[in-house]
């Protein structure tokens, strides 16, 4: 099947967001097809041995949530993530409701196709569970 890609042309200060509670299920299934089955994720004991009042979410997996933004809704289909730099601020415990968002940042002057998008996850309190900037390839940002 051939990608529909968007063919929207971004603003600058455009938002968009997506939401999703990390179920027990999704850790595990993330842990087997990582590998990273570090106890923090699977064992209530090491977790609070750490500090954590329970088994938390892996980190990656919740920045997974802003791929899904970026590649579906902000830029969407057919974007390319290039790089993001990220600060992990709060621990996303399992079944909590997260939500990404995205905002674009800037357009580079000498390849507008190349953007700068914020990148923030809060949880239902609008907890600042991390955040950062993403970089991103837009082919039909392209000159013609």
């Amino acid at each position: 099947a051939r990608l529909k890609m968007s063919r929207a042309r971004l603003l600058l200060g455009q938002v968009a967001e997506l939401s999703k509670v990390f179920t027990e299920a999704d850790v595990k299934q993330f842990g087997a097809i990582s590998g990273d089955l570090n106890p923090v994720h699977f064992d209530d004991g090491a977790a609070k041995e750490l500090g954590f009042s329970g088994r938390i979410v892996h980190g990656v997996l919740t920045m997974g949530l802003l791929s899904a933004l970026l590649g579906m809704k902000l830029p969407g289909p057919g974007c390319v993530y290039m790089g993001q730099q990220i600060r992990f601020l709060r621990p996303v415990y399992i079944d909590t409701k997260v939500t990404a968002r995205a905002k674009v940042l800037k357009f580079r002057d000498d390849k507008p196709w190349i953007a700068t998008i914020e990148t923030v996850c809060v949880d239902e309190h609008d907890h600042k569970l991390l955040d950062g900037e993403a970089t991103v390839l837009i082919p039909w940002h392209r000159a013609p």
